[in-house]
């Protein structure tokens, strides 16, 4: 009887494994994936409140009161710096009542225990006194 066809038990073990080495390469390449998704949409989140806060200023056309907060309901620290300009000649010369003022915005929060953060630079023109 050897012209029976079909496959022998050793056959079906080898593509059995075959099948669970490929199962778990994929299952670690989707948890992979899954785990920078999260991290990107936590840099996302991060640049939108930087954005949002950027423009805040850049209608106010002032420095706030308050330089540094939390964002409600998330994990997000934000904090403003204005940097001094490189030529302060300029600005004292101008007679503009704008002046242009270089600021530095930083958004950070904690990932699995570790902090993150990023920064924005940006120049605006802001009033030489409060209004």
């Amino acid at each position: 009887m050897t012209d029976e066809r079909g496959f022998t038990l050793v056959e079906a073990l080898v593509a059995f494994a075959i099948l669970a080495i490929m199962l778990v390469a994929l299952y670690g390449a989707v948890g992979t994936s899954l785990t920078g998704l999260a991290r990107s949409a936590k840099y996302e989140e991060a640049m939108l409140i930087a954005e949002g806060r950027l423009a805040e200023l850049t209608a106010l056309r002032m420095l706030p009161q308050v330089l540094e907060g939390t964002i409600e309901g998330t994990s997000h620290r934000w904090r403003i710096e204005a940097i001094a300009p490189e030529r302060a000649e300029f600005a004292e010369t101008s007679i503009s009542p704008l002046r242009p003022q270089r600021i530095k915005l930083t958004v950070s929060w904690q990932e699995n225990g570790a902090p993150r953060e990023i920064a924005v630079e940006r120049q605006l023109l802001l009033w030489r006194e409060p209004r």
